[in-house]
């Protein structure tokens, strides 16, 4: 069963002979600044890396130039946002505090709707939930299909079994009244088990099918489909706020927005396909076999949804218009008065 195959990692990292990160590494890392994947011996590695300046002129740096340097020419170690906020290298999702999104315990940069879990001690590509009971491990981009197969078939074999277990028990008391005291106690359990196992099962695996048809998965309907950066800042002082220093309500903002503005949302039936196959595939969709498309470390967004997200985010994160609604009357922006 194509469930064994796990979710998907995100490449294939071995722990075993690779060098973990200091923390000044993790952070040039994390910035996007340096490649994790450089296998040269730790004397001998040379830092590699790209940073921009505030003019936005870019300045490469080999074994002479520092990680710190290098974070020290990122104003603070934040990549600058003067000339414009856009897709970062894995794909549009960043952290909540708007770096790259950088797994420190697997040192690997981490695509659009991957997470790590701590089960499996790997990143699990477009990550659904932990699941230990089928032997799976992690539900994800590449098993997610045969899940809701799993769940679909089972919830319908629990109903088919109360349904024929009632029959049988119908037909065996129609013959003589009398033989209701004398049914099997076993006819009972069997079919109170399986209206019980169907339909809990089924209304999961219903649930499930909700959340394909919407193109989300567990993890993003509790928790919103993460951060993205805003389309622009020409603001030389813009600084992107991360979760903390947000006030309750600016977050319930965010989340409402990642609710209203699901940017993997092109409707049920492009939905399903990224699960099922196109329709040259329609002969194995309900079986399961095969692979989802796509490669699991990007997937077709709604740029409308898109550009709206990051201008509820730029109005929130970068704290547009919102000196406007808190500020007092009389009171001056002192940005304006330097720029002045």
């Amino acid at each position: 069963m194509c469930y064994l195959r796990g979710g998907g990692r995100v490449g294939e990292i071995k722990a075993a002979g690779k060098r973990r990160l200091n923390d000044d590494e993790e952070r040039a890392a994390a910035e996007g600044l340096l490649n994790p994947d450089d296998e040269t011996e730790e004397d001998e590695r040379p830092i590699r890396m790209q940073a921009r300046s505030a003019g936005g002129r870019e300045r490469r740096g080999g074994a002479g130039m520092s990680v710190m340097d290098a974070l020290r020419e990122l104003d603070g170690g934040r990549r600058a946002a003067e000339d414009e906020w856009g897709d970062t290298p894995t794909g549009v999702q960043v952290k909540s505090d708007g770096t790259v999104r950088y797994c420190r315990k697997c040192a690997t940069f981490k695509p659009d709707r991957a997470h790590h879990c701590s089960s499996c001690g790997y990143c699990v590509l477009k990550m659904d939930h932990h699941c230990p009971w089928l032997g799976g491990g992690c539900v994800g981009w590449a098993n997610y299909k045969c899940f809701l197969l799993f769940l679909w078939y089972s919830g319908a074999l629990g109903l088919f079994v109360a349904a024929t277990t009632l029959l049988e028990l119908i037909a065996f008391v129609s013959e003589d009244p009398n033989n209701f005291e004398l049914a099997p106690i076993a006819w009972a359990l069997v079919f109170f088990l399986g209206v019980i196992f169907g339909l809990s099962i089924g209304l999961f695996g219903s649930y499930h099918f909700y959340l394909a048809a919407r193109n989300r998965t567990t993890l993003e309907n509790m928790e919103g489909a993460g951060s993205v950066l805003p389309s622009s800042s020409r603001d030389p002082h813009a600084h992107f706020r991360p979760n903390h220093a947000l006030s309750r309500r600016e977050r319930w903002k965010l989340e409402k927005a990642n609710s209203n503005f699901n940017i993997y949302d092109h409707g049920v039936k492009a939905n399903l396909v990224q699960i099922f196959g196109g329709w040259e595939s329609r002969w194995i969709w309900l079986l399961p076999v095969g692979w989802p498309p796509g490669d699991g470390t990007s997937f077709p967004i709604d740029r409308e949804k898109l550009t709206k997200l990051r201008q509820v985010t730029a109005e929130i994160r970068l704290g547009r218009g919102r000196d406007e609604e808190e500020a007092p009357s009389g009171w001056e922006d002192p940005r304006a008065i330097r720029r002045a």
